[in-house]
């Protein structure tokens, strides 16, 4: 049993620990990436979205939008004003003579007042200037889900080409290892008299040639690893493994089904549409100014220099209309409605060409699958090719020209089947990017 001060005193830190800001999450210590750990492409993404800037930048964009959209729904409410002074004034010399020196008197006065005002119709000008705050929220937030998307985008791009690059070391690792025993027959076959010396050389020189082509390769691992580390944010993170999916999974959706998705649902899109609405309630409050506004007040006021104090209220009814302004009026409402015409326009131009990205990426995809099957097939061929190619060799019926192209001719399809292997992954991405899919 703890002691009841050290209780209170813990309480109360744990009530004045700092608290996030409304609306964003507090930092996730789960998140962090574990040495020696292997990440899944879902963990990766998770990762990216919890510690990426861009969309902690569009959280406090909304909420800078949800403030301003409160801002703008106070015109409905009515506003309060209390004010209190005090006076005092001290007569130093008084000229008896001079028939201004009244205004010179020795007295102290006091006064306060509240007064409350509303509007009481003003033409849709308040609706007008709320609505045009709702659509920047929502433009705020369709920007925080581009930021996301955005991220997640790049998380698996660089997700797919770490695999890919891991699977093309591991190629040529295959290919170090084939030269590493051609070498061995090689030897073996001049220390006994039935192979040339050439032999032994070409395997060797083919042996340093793979050796190079596996340190670039090394190399491209990291660099692929750098790229997926900073778009998750952890360009410092340790060492770690990623879960291989890059094997071929079919995907199997339709042009239509992408197309509909995207006019649903993608963000940019959204976000236009957005700023089209918010456009039409900008042109709504231009239009406003040409009509009068009416308010209400009311007051009560105290006043006076000795007790007992006056005091007394006062009501009434305004009307205010702006009769001419330089023409400024009639000027935002033509810019108000030429700005709108743009942007409907350069919605109809976004459609058009998330239409054009979808048609793209699904041909992509439909040619990574056909890519796939073909050099599916050359893998095969090319592996056939290859033992048989070794096995004339050991047995002193083939030639090492003929076991180096069956080698070469080998790594080729496997880098063709990996290359097709990270399109399909990457055109199923940009798919998944058009349709709003994290």
């Amino acid at each position: 049993m703890l002691n009841p001060a050290i209780e209170l005193f813990l309480v109360s830190m744990l009530f004045a620990a700092p608290r996030p800001a409304a609306g964003l999450s507090a930092p996730n210590a789960g998140l962090t990436i574990v040495e020696g750990s292997t990440l899944t492409l879902s963990r990766c993404l998770d990762i990216a979205l919890a510690a990426a800037p861009g969309i902690k930048s569009a959280d406090y964009t909304v909420l800078a939008s949800r403030a301003r959209l409160k801002e703008a729904q106070a015109g409905w409410y009515p506003s309060a004003n209390a004010t209190a002074g005090y006076t005092a004034n001290r007569a130093v010399r008084k000229n008896i003579f001079d028939p201004f020196s009244s205004r010179i008197d020795t007295y102290e006065a006091k006064a306060a007042g509240l007064t409350v005002n509303q509007t009481l119709y003003d033409f849709g000008r308040t609706k007008a200037a709320a609505g045009l705050g709702a659509d920047s929220l929502g433009i705020a937030r369709r920007g925080k889900e581009r930021a996301e998307l955005s991220a997640a985008t790049d998380v698996k791009i660089n997700y797919y080409g770490q695999l890919a690059a891991q699977r093309l070391r591991e190629v040529r690792k295959e290919a170090v290892a084939q030269y590493g025993r051609q070498l061995l027959a090689a030897q073996s076959h001049f220390s006994a008299g039935t192979k040339p010396k050439y032999d032994v050389t070409k395997a060797e020189v083919d042996l340093s040639a793979a050796r190079l082509q596996l340190l670039q390769a090394e190399h491209q691992v990291q660099l692929a690893r750098a790229a997926l580390n900073a778009a998750m944010n952890k360009t410092a993170a340790p060492e770690y493994s990623i879960e291989d999916t890059l094997d071929y999974v079919r995907l199997d959706i339709a042009l239509d089904e992408i197309v509909a998705a995207a006019c649903g649902f993608n963000p940019e899109l959204k976000a236009q549409e957005e700023v089209v609405r918010a456009g039409g309630h900008k042109l709504s409050l231009s239009r406003s100014n040409y009509y009068p506004v009416l308010a209400g007040f009311a007051g009560y006021n105290f006043s006076g220099s000795v007790a007992p104090i006056s005091e007394g209220w006062n009501a009434g009814v305004a009307v205010s209309l702006n009769l001419f302004n330089g023409f400024s009026d009639s000027n935002k409402i033509a810019e108000a409605e030429n700005s709108l015409s743009a942007d409907r326009m350069k919605l109809d131009e976004l459609k058009l060409l998330v239409s054009l990205q979808a048609r793209r990426s699904f041909l992509s995809l439909q040619n990574a699958d056909d890519s796939i099957r073909s050099a599916s097939l050359q893998v095969k061929q090319a592996s056939e090719n290859l033992e048989i190619a070794a096995a004339r060799y050991e047995t002193g019926l083939g030639s090492p020209v003929e076991v180096a192209d069956a080698t070469v001719s080998y790594g080729q399809a496997k880098q063709t089947l990996i290359q097709a292997l990270y399109d399909y992954k990457r055109s199923q991405t940009e798919i998944e990017n058009i349709m709003g899919k994290k």
